[in-house]
């Protein structure tokens, strides 16, 4: 009498699982410098919340003084870094007409290339929003939400 046929044994050969992870692995060099892109472009709510605080604050002192404040830390009582640290502050070209503020990627941030910098200029009542990637190029429209 024949023996019957073997059945394999259940379970996952060591082909199978190398497979899999070889797709894993794909899978994870596709995707991860896209989820770092989005994570680095949702920090940037972050300068954009600083800046605005600034702005705001400039507008409270400069009501009660003849020129715009050009410390951010003794005249204006403000942080000299995002509420998130993301972005490191500073103000310059204060003056009676405007000022400007920049906030300075920094940290983990400081890997967004595309928005190293990002401020905001007041002139005579005109309010411009800049941007600048990490070799000093103009960068407004990638950076600011439409």
């Amino acid at each position: 009498r024949p023996a019957p046929p073997r059945r394999p044994a259940p379970g996952v050969t060591l082909i199978e699982l190398l497979l899999v992870l070889a797709m894993l692995a794909v899978l994870a060099t596709l995707a991860l410098p896209s989820y770092r892109q989005s994570l680095l472009k949702g920090r940037r709510a972050d300068a954009l919340l600083a800046l605005n605080a600034v702005t705001q604050a400039q507008e409270r002192w400069r009501a009660q003084a003849p020129d715009y404040a050009s410390d951010l830390v003794e005249q204006l009582r403000l942080p000299p870094q995002s509420p998130a640290g993301h972005y490191r502050l500073a103000l310059a070209d204060s003056s009676a007409t405007g000022y400007a503020v920049d906030a300075r990627a920094q940290g983990d941030q400081a890997d967004d290339q595309r928005c190293a910098l990002m401020g905001m200029r007041l002139d005579n009542g005109t309010l411009t929003r800049v941007a600048r990637d990490h070799l000093g190029r103009d960068s407004s429209q990638d950076c600011w939400p439409h």
